[in-house]
């Protein structure tokens, strides 16, 4: 008798054994359960780093989009600061040269006068002008260069949302070892990056590399729990 035909004969036996039938079918619900309840568990644990991948992704996101606005903006401030210049420019010359003529004439008349005061009153305009703008370029550039430390607050609660998803994983003494590691891993990499933000020089280190480094530590991660679902 083949050994197919022979496992499904006896599982016909034992089932139709009464009390023994039921004993088997207890244990193979008790033992779905207790893999559906792992499931489950694992897939809390996916979820929630899912949720962390996301919130890192949009922090990191949210930076390249305000950095860029900022650059954008100090360029826009240089460029019209830079045409003021050329416009101050062109009116000296201008002004210089009713003067010489002016002078030609031995006396300047009330009508070139007020010309030339109205050009004199733009030139002063547009330098004040453009010395705000440079000093809005600065401002901005150096809002790029600093822009986690003028973010701490929002960068620092995004991460410690998720600080401690370790303790949660040993709630479940059968959790996976490689999988309760990573996470260990990931934790400590928050921990880190909470620290380098409160104590960090910027010069030290690059907040974004090691955020673009602790969102692949995550992916791993999702990878591997993603075998147990």
């Amino acid at each position: 008798m083949e050994w197919g035909k022979l496992i499904m004969t006896l599982v016909t036996i034992l089932l139709g054994g009464g009390i023994a039938g039921q004993l088997i079918m207890f244990f193979i619900k008790r033992h779905d359960d207790k893999k559906e309840k792992r499931r489950e568990f694992y897939l809390v644990v996916y979820n929630k780093l899912c949720e962390c991948y996301s919130s890192l992704e949009k922090l990191l996101l949210d930076a390249c989009k305000d950095v860029h606005d900022h650059i954008a903006q100090t360029e826009t401030f240089h460029s019209v600061s830079d045409n003021n210049l050329n416009q101050i420019d062109k009116l000296l010359k201008v002004i210089k040269s009713r003067e010489r003529k002016c002078g030609k004439k031995g006396k300047p008349s009330s009508e070139i006068c007020t010309i030339c005061f109205s050009e004199r009153q733009q030139v002063t305009d547009l330098y004040n002008e453009s010395r705000k703008l440079q000093q809005d370029a600065k401002e901005s550039l150096s809002y790029v260069e600093n822009y986690w430390e003028k973010n701490y607050e929002i960068a620092y609660s995004v991460l410690a949302t998720y600080a401690n998803i370790e303790n949660f994983v040993y709630s479940r003494k059968d959790c996976d070892k490689t999988i309760i590691k990573a996470i260990r891993l990931i934790d400590r990499s928050t921990r880190e990056l909470c620290h380098g933000l409160s104590f960090k020089p910027k010069s030290e280190w690059d907040f974004e590399d090691e955020l673009i480094k602790q969102m692949s530590a995550i992916s791993v991660t999702l990878q591997l729990i993603s075998r147990q679902l």
